[in-house]
């Protein structure tokens, strides 16, 4: 990450001026290596700057927090984002509900989903395979089951994903599908 700041300084040094894209791929690099921290920064010096962060911008800072286990700021920044007047996207609120999930907090996750569904976004495949896999690990097969249901109900189609899911939840439980 020292070679990528030292080619920002740089242009700048020159005159050309980085844009959001630059400091997408910045802040991309310090969230892959776990330094949310700087990323943050990154964030920071953009506003100072003039520079307008977009939805992947927030979507990165996001993830990386949601890795680290600071969802709440991950939620502070989805509330940033929506003041500026970007609109989150299904990456934004799934990164935030399985922060919520690896943490086990189901009601917080379950408060996402219901902010999502307020700015209509209808929950997608991905969000339900992230909640079927949560109740799948803390054992409550009943309400994975009732999870899958809902999402066939609402017309999506599980993927290769949600029958994994499934398959490896049912089998860590001690479920073995008759299938003669």
């Amino acid at each position: 990450m020292e070679d990528a700041m030292a080619v920002k300084e740089a242009m700048a040094k020159k005159g050309i001026s980085p844009n959001v894209r630059t400091y997408n791929c910045l802040i991309t690099g310090f969230s892959r290596n776990g330094d949310w921290r700087s990323a943050s920064g990154l964030l920071d010096e953009m506003k100072e700057k003039g520079i307008v962060a977009d939805v992947v911008t927030y979507n990165v800072l996001i993830e990386a927090l949601c890795c680290k286990g600071e969802v709440r700021k991950a939620v502070k920044l989805l509330d940033e984002m929506s003041k500026v007047g970007l609109v989150p996207n299904y990456l934004t609120y799934n990164t935030i509900i399985q922060g919520f999930c690896d943490k086990g907090n189901i009601k917080a996750s379950y408060e996402i989903r219901t902010r999502m569904e307020k700015c209509r976004k209808r929950a997608n495949v991905v969000m339900y395979n992230v909640l079927i896999k949560y109740f799948y690990r803390i054992g409550n097969v009943e309400e994975a089951d009732d999870l899958l249901n809902e999402m066939l109900d609402k017309g999506l189609v599980p993927n290769g994903i949600t029958y994994e899911t499934i398959k490896k939840g049912m089998t860590e439980k001690g479920y073995v599908p008759d299938i003669r």
